[in-house]
């Protein structure tokens, strides 16, 4: 894989826009500038497919509201599936929590998580729905916590990493450190130590019995319990 463009966003827009003639370079100078003009200069990274990452203090305030109307591609994410997405998605659609995760989920070994499923077709979410230019999740009142705080795609100590989407810069501002503060976020917190213990506990062996802590986690049984 090829490494990620990492730097200043104004010296990264400068070396870009001596390549504007080359195929999908003047998307990604129009969104590079789209976050200056939000932002200002502040560090920037740039994956291969062309996707943008930067950051956001929790002092910073978060302006974004979904478009609807884009081609989704936060849509086309790999969304990850803790313990509370399978129960609320079990809730949702009255089935048990096993269910949810062989209906809708695969699991990812490398990562020793669950995910959502895509769209065999065109990678995408199978639940994203579209009716004429208006794209829908057919899931919004239960959809995965990675999608409730979607652009923010990072959490550290004193920063969040914002993931570059259409919808930023539109709706109500609201501050970074006041969207992590509630409960969900909180169990998401935990759930996610618990997946990064099974990781190191595990390391690169994906056992029967990691796969069983693993299941039994997701199904409930390991909440309150060490490895």
């Amino acid at each position: 894989m090829e490494p990620y463009l990492e730097g200043p966003l104004r010296t990264i827009l400068l070396e870009l826009r001596c390549m504007d003639f080359l195929p999908g370079i003047p998307p990604i100078i129009k969104n590079l500038e789209r976050i200056y003009q939000l932002y200002g200069n502040r560090p920037v990274k740039i994956s291969p497919s062309g996707r943008i990452y930067f950051p956001l203090s929790l002092r910073e305030e978060l302006y974004f509201e979904c478009r609807r109307i884009c081609s989704p591609k936060c849509c086309s994410l790999v969304v990850p599936i803790y313990p509370s997405d399978a129960e609320r998605l079990a809730s949702y659609f009255g089935i048990s929590k096993k269910k949810v995760l062989v209906e809708f989920c695969r699991l990812n070994e490398e990562e020793k998580r669950f995910q959502l499923k895509q769209n065999p077709i065109n990678h995408r979410c199978i639940f994203l729905r579209r009716e004429g230019r208006i794209y829908s999740c057919m899931i919004h009142e239960a959809k995965p916590i990675a999608c409730k705080l979607f652009p923010i795609s990072g959490m550290h100590e004193d920063y969040v990493e914002i993931t570059y989407c259409d919808g930023l810069g539109y709706g109500e501002g609201r501050l970074i450190a006041s969207i992590l503060a509630n409960e969900e976020v909180e169990k998401f917190r935990r759930e996610e130590r618990f997946i990064q213990k099974i990781r190191e506990g595990f390391g690169n062996e994906f056992s029967f019995r990691a796969r069983k802590v693993l299941r039994e986690f997701y199904l409930g049984n390991y909440h309150s319990k060490e490895l």
